[in-house]
Protein backbone atom coordinates (compact mmCIF):
# COMPACT_ATOMS: atom_id res chain seq x y z
CA UNK A 1 0.00 0.00 0.00
CA UNK A 2 2.76 2.54 1.14
CA UNK A 3 5.78 0.80 -0.82
CA UNK A 4 5.41 3.65 -3.87
CA UNK A 5 3.74 6.36 -1.89
CA UNK A 6 5.95 7.60 0.53
CA UNK A 7 3.70 10.86 1.30
CA UNK A 8 0.69 8.68 1.63
CA UNK A 9 2.92 6.93 4.66
CA UNK A 10 3.82 10.22 6.19
CA UNK A 11 0.71 11.12 6.31
CA UNK A 12 0.07 8.47 8.38
CA UNK A 13 2.63 8.35 10.61
CA UNK A 14 1.94 12.19 11.61
CA UNK A 15 -1.78 10.70 12.54
CA UNK A 16 -0.57 8.08 14.56
CA UNK A 17 2.36 9.23 15.83
CA UNK A 18 1.63 12.82 16.55
CA UNK A 19 4.20 14.95 18.42
CA UNK A 20 6.64 11.77 18.04
CA UNK A 21 6.35 11.43 14.11
CA UNK A 22 10.10 10.71 13.17
CA UNK A 23 12.09 12.51 10.33
CA UNK A 24 10.91 10.85 7.77
CA UNK A 25 7.00 11.90 8.26
CA UNK A 26 8.40 15.31 8.52
CA UNK A 27 10.17 15.20 4.73
CA UNK A 28 7.99 13.51 2.95
CA UNK A 29 4.49 14.99 3.96
CA UNK A 30 4.24 18.42 1.81
CA UNK A 31 2.89 20.54 4.72
CA UNK A 32 5.22 19.54 7.05
CA UNK A 33 8.16 19.62 4.47
CA UNK A 34 7.06 23.53 3.99
CA UNK A 35 6.90 24.09 7.62
CA UNK A 36 10.70 22.23 8.32
CA UNK A 37 11.81 24.18 5.79
CA UNK A 38 10.81 27.73 7.32
CA UNK A 39 12.26 26.14 10.24
CA UNK A 40 15.92 25.86 9.25
CA UNK A 41 15.70 29.01 7.54
CA UNK A 42 15.25 30.72 10.76
CA UNK A 43 18.40 28.71 12.11
CA UNK A 44 20.42 29.12 9.19
CA UNK A 45 20.95 25.76 8.23
CA UNK A 46 19.21 24.92 5.37
CA UNK A 47 22.69 23.03 3.45
CA UNK A 48 21.33 19.20 4.65
CA UNK A 49 18.03 19.74 3.31
CA UNK A 50 19.22 21.20 0.12
CA UNK A 51 21.29 18.72 -0.53
CA UNK A 52 18.69 16.31 0.41
CA UNK A 53 16.01 17.37 -2.23
CA UNK A 54 18.63 17.39 -5.04
CA UNK A 55 20.13 13.93 -4.00
CA UNK A 56 16.06 12.69 -4.31
CA UNK A 57 15.37 14.88 -7.53
CA UNK A 58 18.81 13.24 -9.11
CA UNK A 59 17.75 9.60 -7.90
CA UNK A 60 14.59 9.90 -9.71
CA UNK A 61 16.03 11.48 -12.89
CA UNK A 62 18.30 8.10 -12.56
CA UNK A 63 15.58 5.84 -12.21
CA UNK A 64 13.18 7.36 -14.96
CA UNK A 65 16.09 7.38 -17.38
CA UNK A 66 17.88 4.66 -16.45
CA UNK A 67 16.91 0.90 -17.63
CA UNK A 68 17.14 -2.31 -15.27
CA UNK A 69 20.29 -3.60 -16.65
CA UNK A 70 22.15 -0.44 -16.13
CA UNK A 71 22.11 0.59 -19.68
CA UNK A 72 20.33 4.29 -20.72
CA UNK A 73 16.76 3.75 -22.09
CA UNK A 74 16.91 6.45 -25.41
CA UNK A 75 18.66 9.18 -26.38
CA UNK A 76 21.92 7.12 -24.77
CA UNK A 77 24.77 9.75 -24.73
CA UNK A 78 22.66 12.71 -23.43
CA UNK A 79 20.89 10.95 -20.91
CA UNK A 80 24.13 10.03 -19.65
CA UNK A 81 25.59 13.56 -19.70
CA UNK A 82 22.75 14.88 -18.04
CA UNK A 83 23.12 12.50 -14.77
CA UNK A 84 26.58 12.68 -14.75
CA UNK A 85 26.30 16.61 -14.51
CA UNK A 86 23.22 16.35 -11.76
CA UNK A 87 26.03 14.54 -9.98
CA UNK A 88 28.90 16.85 -10.30
CA UNK A 89 26.83 19.43 -9.77
CA UNK A 90 25.80 18.14 -6.02
CA UNK A 91 28.86 17.02 -5.73
CA UNK A 92 30.24 21.30 -6.90
CA UNK A 93 27.75 22.57 -4.69
CA UNK A 94 27.16 20.35 -1.38
CA UNK A 95 30.47 18.19 -1.21
CA UNK A 96 33.46 19.76 -2.08
CA UNK A 97 34.93 21.51 0.95
CA UNK A 98 34.35 25.13 0.97
CA UNK A 99 31.50 24.56 -1.11
CA UNK A 100 28.29 26.71 -1.55
CA UNK A 101 26.43 24.84 0.40
CA UNK A 102 29.43 22.30 2.04
CA UNK A 103 27.06 19.58 4.18
CA UNK A 104 28.14 18.26 7.29
CA UNK A 105 29.82 14.47 6.74
CA UNK A 106 32.71 12.30 7.42
CA UNK A 107 35.79 13.47 5.19
CA UNK A 108 35.84 9.50 4.34
CA UNK A 109 32.34 9.76 3.27
CA UNK A 110 32.75 12.95 1.68
CA UNK A 111 36.47 11.61 -0.35
CA UNK A 112 34.52 8.61 -1.64
CA UNK A 113 31.45 10.20 -3.12
CA UNK A 114 33.80 12.95 -4.53
CA UNK A 115 36.24 10.10 -5.84
CA UNK A 116 33.11 7.93 -7.72
CA UNK A 117 31.62 11.27 -9.06
CA UNK A 118 34.92 12.03 -10.73
CA UNK A 119 35.82 8.92 -11.92
CA UNK A 120 32.47 8.15 -13.75
CA UNK A 121 30.66 5.75 -10.95
CA UNK A 122 27.64 6.87 -11.05
CA UNK A 123 24.79 5.22 -10.40
CA UNK A 124 21.31 5.64 -8.39
CA UNK A 125 22.79 4.65 -5.06
CA UNK A 126 26.04 6.81 -5.74
CA UNK A 127 24.68 9.20 -3.05
CA UNK A 128 22.88 6.89 -0.64
CA UNK A 129 25.37 6.74 2.12
CA UNK A 130 25.72 10.37 2.43
CA UNK A 131 22.03 11.02 2.43
CA UNK A 132 21.60 8.65 5.44
CA UNK A 133 24.39 11.14 7.01
CA UNK A 134 22.93 14.29 6.32
CA UNK A 135 19.10 13.17 7.57
CA UNK A 136 20.42 11.82 10.24
CA UNK A 137 21.83 15.17 11.38
CA UNK A 138 18.69 16.34 10.57
CA UNK A 139 17.05 14.21 12.68
CA UNK A 140 19.35 14.58 15.66
CA UNK A 141 20.12 17.96 15.40
CA UNK A 142 16.91 20.08 14.00
CA UNK A 143 13.58 17.41 14.62
CA UNK A 144 13.38 17.48 17.94
CA UNK A 145 13.38 21.25 18.36
CA UNK A 146 10.96 21.89 15.21
CA UNK A 147 8.22 19.35 16.77
CA UNK A 148 7.90 22.20 19.70
CA UNK A 149 7.53 24.99 17.14
CA UNK A 150 3.79 26.22 16.30
CA UNK A 151 4.77 25.27 12.16
CA UNK A 152 4.90 21.27 13.48
CA UNK A 153 1.37 22.16 15.89
CA UNK A 154 0.15 23.50 12.31
CA UNK A 155 0.71 20.44 10.51
CA UNK A 156 -0.49 18.10 13.54
CA UNK A 157 -3.77 20.38 13.31
CA UNK A 158 -4.08 19.93 9.67
CA UNK A 159 -3.31 16.44 9.37
CA UNK A 160 -5.99 15.54 12.42
CA UNK A 161 -5.11 12.10 14.51
CA UNK A 162 -6.58 8.29 14.71
CA UNK A 163 -7.82 9.22 18.23
CA UNK A 164 -11.17 8.69 17.46
CA UNK A 165 -11.25 5.88 15.39
CA UNK A 166 -11.97 1.77 16.53
CA UNK A 167 -9.18 0.82 18.49
CA UNK A 168 -8.87 -2.68 16.09
CA UNK A 169 -9.17 -0.46 13.16
CA UNK A 170 -6.48 1.90 14.74
CA UNK A 171 -4.48 -1.58 15.30
CA UNK A 172 -4.73 -2.83 11.87
CA UNK A 173 -3.55 0.43 10.33
CA UNK A 174 -0.85 0.61 13.06
CA UNK A 175 0.64 -2.94 11.99
CA UNK A 176 0.73 -2.24 8.35
CA UNK A 177 2.48 0.96 8.27
CA UNK A 178 4.95 -0.75 10.41
CA UNK A 179 5.21 -3.69 7.97
CA UNK A 180 5.63 -0.96 4.92
CA UNK A 181 7.98 0.77 6.99
CA UNK A 182 9.95 -1.98 7.55
CA UNK A 183 9.78 -3.13 3.79
CA UNK A 184 11.15 0.21 2.53
CA UNK A 185 14.04 0.19 5.08
CA UNK A 186 15.04 -3.72 4.36
CA UNK A 187 14.93 -2.63 0.22
CA UNK A 188 17.57 0.56 0.69
CA UNK A 189 20.42 -1.79 2.84
CA UNK A 190 23.24 -3.17 0.97
CA UNK A 191 23.65 -0.34 -1.44
CA UNK A 192 26.64 1.21 -0.30
CA UNK A 193 28.66 1.14 3.35
CA UNK A 194 29.07 4.18 5.23
CA UNK A 195 31.98 5.97 3.74
CA UNK A 196 30.27 5.93 0.94
CA UNK A 197 32.25 2.97 -1.29
CA UNK A 198 29.59 1.89 -4.06
CA UNK A 199 28.80 -1.63 -3.46
CA UNK A 200 27.37 -3.32 -7.01
CA UNK A 201 24.41 -5.05 -6.67
CA UNK A 202 23.99 -8.46 -7.59
CA UNK A 203 22.34 -9.35 -10.49
CA UNK A 204 18.91 -11.80 -11.39
CA UNK A 205 18.70 -14.27 -12.89
CA UNK A 206 18.55 -12.17 -16.30
CA UNK A 207 21.85 -10.88 -15.82
CA UNK A 208 19.81 -7.62 -15.18
CA UNK A 209 20.31 -5.50 -11.74
CA UNK A 210 17.47 -4.74 -9.54
CA UNK A 211 16.72 -1.25 -8.42
CA UNK A 212 16.64 0.07 -4.96
CA UNK A 213 12.97 1.52 -4.17
CA UNK A 214 12.76 5.28 -6.02
CA UNK A 215 11.44 7.74 -3.69
CA UNK A 216 11.91 6.58 0.26
CA UNK A 217 14.06 3.75 1.02
CA UNK A 218 17.44 5.73 2.08
CA UNK A 219 15.15 7.75 4.66
CA UNK A 220 13.81 4.35 5.81
CA UNK A 221 16.95 2.60 6.83
CA UNK A 222 17.38 4.99 9.45
CA UNK A 223 16.92 4.45 12.97
CA UNK A 224 13.42 5.50 13.66
CA UNK A 225 11.33 3.89 15.88
CA UNK A 226 8.22 6.27 16.16
CA UNK A 227 5.73 4.39 14.30
CA UNK A 228 7.25 1.07 15.80
CA UNK A 229 6.62 2.30 19.43
CA UNK A 230 3.48 3.80 18.76
CA UNK A 231 2.02 0.36 17.14
CA UNK A 232 2.99 -1.38 20.36
CA UNK A 233 0.85 0.79 22.79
Amino acid sequence: VFDHNPEALADVELKLAGKNAGIRAVLHHPLALQEFTKFLESQIALESLLCWEEVVRFRKFYNYNMSEDGSIQQEEGKKRKEVNEMAREIVEKFVKVGSEQEVNIPDSMRKSVIRAVETGEIYEDVFFAMEIEIVGLMRNDKLSTFRTTPGFRKVLDTVGNYEDMDANIKKSIKTLTRRSSMALRSAGRGSMNRSGTHQRKSTTKSGQMPKIAETSESISTLEDKSIEEKAAD
